[in-house]
C-alpha cells in the first residue's frame, strides 16, 4: 500500500490511497504515515518520538516500538459489551495478548482486564476511543510498579512413576498444587505473575505437556488506590 491521505473530524480518521496528482490539491495538510492491508486504516497521532513537528497529523501505531500495557476497563454489565470493547482494540490495530472479564462488587458493573502491546501515543489514543463507548464507565492504564498482576494456569503432564520425583520438586519450588493424579498423568495448577507462570510452563515441556489452559492476567493497584465506576474518583 502506498501513501495515503487521512482526513476526518475529531480523533477518528479514515484513510484512502492517493496519487501524486492529488497531493497538491490538499491545503493545510501534509502527507501522513499510514500502513495497512485495506483502504480503511485506523490512525493515531504522532508522539514525541515520531520525528514530526507538524501538528494535527495522524499515523498508524509504530509496530517496531512495542511495550506491554495492562488496561483495566469498568463497563456496564449488559449483553454485547465484551464484543464492543474487544472489537475496538482490533479496529485500532492492537493484538490482545490476554483478556479477563468478570463481575465486580457492583452487580451492574463488570471489569475487563486486557494486556496489549503498543506505545505511549497509541495507548493514549485507545483510552480516548474507549471513553466514546457508552457502555464504558472507567478506563485505567496500570503502572507496573504500583500494580499486582496474577495469572492462573492448569497443566496436564504425562508422568510415570519414574518422572514424578522430579515433577514434585518443581511443584514445591514454584509452590504449585497437584489437583489430579492418574497412573499416566499429573494435573497441576500454578498462580503467579506472567514471568513465574511462563517459567513453569517452559520447564513442564521437558516432561511432555498433554493439555494446558491459561487464564488472562488480572490486576489490582497496590495500597489504597482503587478503581471505581464513578465519573470522579473519590
Amino acid at each position: 500500500m502506498g501513501p495515503v491521505l487521512c482526513t476526518g473530524l475529531s480523533n477518528h480518521v479514515s484513510c484512502q490511497p492517493y496519487g501524486a496528482e492529488s497531493q497538491s490539491t490538499i491545503k493545510g495538510m501534509g502527507p501522513v504515515l499510514c500502513t495497512g492491508l485495506s483502504n480503511h486504516v485506523p490512525c493515531q497521532p504522532y508522539g514525541a518520538d515520531s520525528q514530526s513537528t507538524i501538528k494535527g497529523e495522524y499515523a498508524i501505531m509504530d509496530k517496531n516500538v512495542r511495550n506491554r500495557y495492562t488496561v483495566g476497563v469498568l463497563v456496564s454489565n449488559e449483553p454485547g459489551v465484551l464484543s464492543r470493547v474487544s472489537g475496538l482494540f482490533s479496529r485500532r490495530g492492537f493484538n490482545i495478548e490476554s483478556l479477563a472479564v468478570g463481575p465486580t462488587q457492583d452487580q451492574t458493573v463488570s471489569r475487563i482486564t486486557i494486556v496489549v502491546l503498543g506505545n505511549d501515543s497509541s495507548i493514549e489514543q485507545l483510552v480516548q476511543q474507549l471513553y466514546k463507548l457508552i457502555c464504558v464507565r472507567k478506563v485505567r492504564v496500570y503502572d507496573p510498579a504500583n500494580t499486582v498482576e496474577r495469572q492462573l494456569v492448569m497443566i496436564k503432564v504425562a508422568a510415570n512413576a519414574h518422572d514424578r520425583e522430579g515433577l514434585m520438586r518443581l511443584v514445591e519450588i514454584f509452590k504449585a498444587k497437584v489437583v489430579d493424579v492418574t497412573r499416566e498423568s499429573l494435573t497441576l495448577t500454578i498462580t503467579g505473575d506472567v514471568e513465574k507462570v511462563s517459567a513453569m510452563v517452559e520447564l513442564m515441556q521437558d516432561y511432555g505437556i498433554t493439555e494446558i489452559v491459561r487464564t488472562g492476567t488480572v490486576a489490582l493497584q497496590r495500597g489504597n488506590q482503587i478503581m471505581n465506576s464513578e465519573i470522579f474518583d473519590l
